[in-house]
């Protein structure tokens, strides 16, 4: 094999650096400079001829930098790669906003998410490696997909966390907030033998809006609502609101991608949410990073392993 490095981009850099130490290989050398006039300049510090290369960039809006500032980033940081005669480039990214987007069915409208997608592939992308997309994003490359799962980091979590500290007798229910997350929840609530519930969302003719419905038992219980992104926080409160008006003894959320954005953070701390797990795919905001109620998790182990899998050639289903 030719060996491999890992370069990290600038959206973050303290996930990549957990990524290096789990492999016990440094992050490769750039420069990443950015003129007064916004222009990126990227820069290899390292001979990365006949080398495969792993680019880490989480595409979002983070450390006061736009979500497209960050991909336009990656797409230099490829170009110079390409550049320096690497035998491949791979791209990691933990967090990629457009892909949450709804698909647009029945329609010759593409969507952004399909848009960048083929921007990338145009690159000379030869592997994708990301972390609980909600779209379909296998169909949005041509290249391979690796679309990995935090769900070990947060199963450890609502053990470590809610389980383990409740009260002697309390039963734990996990809650999907809607329809779409049903199997999802099942599977935690399996794995982590407790009990299930949904809330489903139903038009109420009479008032013209949607009404909440709670399909399980909730009554004097511990629940953990389960979510792929918080972004606003509105219906995460308002899912935690419907609970405790239904006898839940404590709300406790746990949340993959924490995007976090305008008043989100004053929302849960002023809410009925006793706690917020969510993980590093994103780097907390400095008002997420002082709220009480906040726990960052770091999915590092999981990105790790697919880097190096993906490099050996080895299978990723146990990652799935």
């Amino acid at each position: 094999m030719s060996g491999y490095q890992i370069f990290s981009g600038s959206s973050n850099q303290a996930l990549s650096d957990r990524i290096g130490e789990y492999l016990s290989k440094p992050l490769g050398r750039m420069i990443l400079k950015v003129d007064d006039d916004g222009e990126i300049m990227p820069e290899v510090i390292e001979n990365v001829s006949r080398q495969e290369v792993f680019l880490i960039q989480s595409i979002g809006t983070c450390n006061k930098r736009s979500i497209n500032d960050y991909f336009v980033e990656l797409l230099f940081m490829i170009n110079v790669m390409k550049q320096s005669s690497v035998v491949g480039i791979n791209i990691v990214i933990p967090y990629f906003g457009y892909f949450k987007q709804k698909r647009k069915e029945a329609s010759n409208i593409s969507t952004p998410a399909k848009l960048l997608a083929n921007i990338l592939r145009d690159t000379g992308v030869q592997h994708v490696i990301t972390l609980d997309s909600k779209s379909k994003v296998n169909d949005l490359f041509d290249c391979p997909v690796e679309n990995l799962f935090a769900r070990q980091v947060l199963l450890d979590a609502i053990r470590d966390r809610i389980i383990s500290k409740r009260k002697a007798g309390q039963e734990v229910v996990i809650v999907s907030p809607d329809k779409n997350g049903l199997k999802l929840a099942e599977g935690y609530a399996k794995r982590l033998s407790t009990g299930l519930a949904i809330v489903n969302l139903r038009l109420s003719l009479t008032a013209k809006k949607e009404k909440m419905e709670l399909l399980g038992d909730v009554k004097d219980k511990v629940v953990v609502i389960l979510k792929d992104i918080i972004n606003s926080a509105v219906s995460l409160c308002d899912v935690a609101t419907f609970l405790k008006e239904q006898g839940a003894k404590e709300v406790h959320a746990c949340v993959v991608h924490p995007v976090f954005s305008g008043k989100s953070v004053k929302l849960i701390n002023d809410s009925v949410v006793k706690s917020v797990v969510v993980t590093d795919t994103i780097p907390l905001t400095d008002k997420a990073k002082k709220c009480p109620k906040i726990h960052q998790e770091s999915i590092a182990k999981i990105l790790a392993e697919g880097i190096q899998r993906v490099y050996r050639g080895d299978s990723l289903k146990s990652l799935y």
